[in-house]
């Protein structure tokens, strides 16, 4: 997505549209699918809302979104190291969308440990 003419614009809406709490749900979680998917950054809260779409009481479909989503995305380091603390929970299909995460650097020791 960076690559493509008006990458940034896009990006722009689509995180705009991502931390709008006044638009739908769901037209949120699709703003923040595209973000995680094209490897960009997400905000905290974003990516709080998808931990949450990641909990043991969602669907199966719902996990795997937010496992791949969380996998795809540039996390920090902090929020790497939540993402580390879903892997307990996380199902053998689920571990493997979430590895991507922690297969780019930097990679602070505290991650490492966790």
């Amino acid at each position: 997505l960076a690559a493509q003419p008006y990458a940034r614009e896009l990006a722009e809406i689509l995180r705009t549209r991502a931390l709008d709490e006044s638009t739908a749900e769901q037209s949120r979680y699709e703003a923040i699918k595209a973000l995680g998917r094209a490897g960009l950054a997400l905000p905290d809260p974003l990516v709080s809302l998808v931990r949450q779409r990641f909990s043991s009481d969602s669907d199966t479909l719902s996990r795997l979104s937010a496992a791949e989503i969380l996998g795809s995305a540039e996390l920090s380091d902090s929020q790497r190291l939540l993402v580390a603390k879903d892997l307990a929970g996380a199902r053998p299909f689920e571990i493997r969308a979430l590895l991507p995460a922690f297969e780019k650097p930097p990679l602070s020791d505290a991650l490492g440990q966790e």
